[in-house]
């Protein structure tokens, strides 16, 4: 199976839904005249980190957005994905929704809040991981800052996910840390990843873009600028399965091993060890 992917990397207004919304559409057309099957917006898309006024917003816009991106999926034929802040339970979440042709599939609340762009102040964390059914296999998506942690990522490729979508807005200088864990999820869960993060600039950030999708080998299939663009490339299952296939890490991973932790100071008495002197 082969489809293509569509990443948006654009420029976010700050706290302007409906500015971002008439940006992002035509966007999502274009993707599908370039024959995508799944569009991937950035992270907090329609307002970016506007924490002024960030409730109000998401709570005047949240329908609207829906509804935009639904009409957009079902009338382009593709799925869409991207986070924007969802008010649940009266608290606020980062939240990835997964759109397709006939609604809304599934969401994902992020996981790991960024504390150094404050997310914990405003956001309430998310408490499990998802994965996605659909017409293209089975999806998994994560958040930015989710993709420093290894274990989450794991959990979808046991889920037996065959691509994560990575909605972001990673600000410099952090540049080789986007690229370099982005493609070390795809080697060790030989899967695709997709990730698509935003340019521009925000009250306390510059973002760099160079979204990129990997393969499930680590090979780099695209990747984006540091400025506005539409970049579209095709995944592969072809690809996966063979280095599944070439590298069999799923038939080979011992949980055994995982669960049969020697606690230290047992260790320490079996091996005799010293206190170092330099401690």
């Amino acid at each position: 199976m082969k489809f293509k992917v569509s990443v948006v990397q654009m420029d976010i207004l700050s706290g302007d839904p409906e500015g971002n919304i008439a940006k992002a559409i035509p966007l999502i057309r274009q993707s599908a005249e370039n024959g995508a099957k799944v569009v991937v917006l950035p992270e907090l898309w329609t307002t970016g980190y506007s924490y002024d006024n960030l409730r109000e917003v998401a709570a005047s816009h949240m329908q609207a957005t829906a509804a935009a991106i639904s009409k957009s999926a079902r009338d382009n034929r593709l799925y869409i994905i991207g986070s924007t802040v969802e008010i649940k339970d009266n608290a606020l979440h980062n939240t990835c929704s997964v759109v397709g042709p006939q609604g809304l599939i599934g969401q994902y609340s992020k996981v790991h809040l960024f504390r150094l762009l404050d997310e914990d102040k405003f956001f309430r964390a998310g408490n499990s991981y998802s994965v996605y059914k659909t017409e293209l296999g089975i999806i998994g998506t994560a958040i930015c800052y989710d993709i420093r942690f290894p274990e989450l990522c794991r959990s979808i490729a046991l889920a037996e996910a065959g691509v994560l979508f990575v909605p972001a807005e990673w600000p410099y200088p952090r540049i080789s840390h986007w690229r370099n864990l982005l493609i070390a999820r795809a080697i060790e869960n030989q899967m695709f990843v997709v990730g698509c993060n935003r340019v521009g600039t925000d009250k306390k950030s510059k973002y760099f873009g160079h979204s990129l999708i990997a393969d499930p080998a680590g090979e780099v299939v695209l990747e984006g600028g540091e400025s506005e663009e539409l970049l579209t490339g095709e995944l592969d299952f072809e690809k996966l399965h063979a280095m599944r296939k070439l590298i069999p890490c799923y038939s080979d991973r011992s949980e055994a091993s995982y669960s049969n932790r020697v606690d230290f100071e047992e260790k320490s008495e079996q091996l005799n060890l010293q206190q170092s002197p330099l401690t």
